[in-house]
């Protein structure tokens, strides 16, 4: 589409030369463009799910949302793919999405992608940055 121009005004490649693009197209084209979200990209590679539900600390999340732990392996597959904690390719096979990862991973280092968002806290001495008092780098507590 042309800068300050409306839809009529869209070009495609096609042939090795540029061409309008017909109204099918168009909406062709809208439909297939979708922006994925961070959150909703993968942060691992593909894992079983014992390992999916190893990596990611299910437990201390539903502690934070108040909710019941679910009584087996499927339901709490189930649950973290409804949340989009997790993205589910087949059965027992699935990725960490980025969102599953920032909130309930149990070692954010785990994720190359991920490491350097992790929380960090420093206590400084008196009221500017010169001298610190204590830094510490965290990951999910419960009290």
């Amino acid at each position: 589409m042309l800068r300050g121009k409306d839809l009529d005004h869209t070009f495609i490649r096609s042939g090795g030369s540029t061409r309008r693009a017909s109204r099918q197209e168009i909406g062709s084209l809208m439909l297939n463009s979708k922006t994925p979200r961070w959150e909703d990209l993968n942060a691992s590679p593909l894992l079983s799910s014992k390992d999916l539900i190893e990596s990611l600390d299910y437990q201390a999340l539903l502690a934070l949302l108040q909710r019941p732990v679910p009584a087996d392996e499927r339901a709490v597959l189930a649950w973290m793919q409804e949340e989009k904690l997790i993205n589910l390719v087949e059965e027992d096979r699935g990725y960490i999405a980025n969102l599953g990862a920032i909130a309930a991973a149990r070692r954010l280092s785990d994720f190359e992608e991920l490491s350097r968002k992790a929380v960090r806290v420093i206590v400084y001495d008196g009221l500017n940055k010169a001298k610190t008092k204590r830094e510490q780098e965290g990951g999910l507590k419960l009290p």
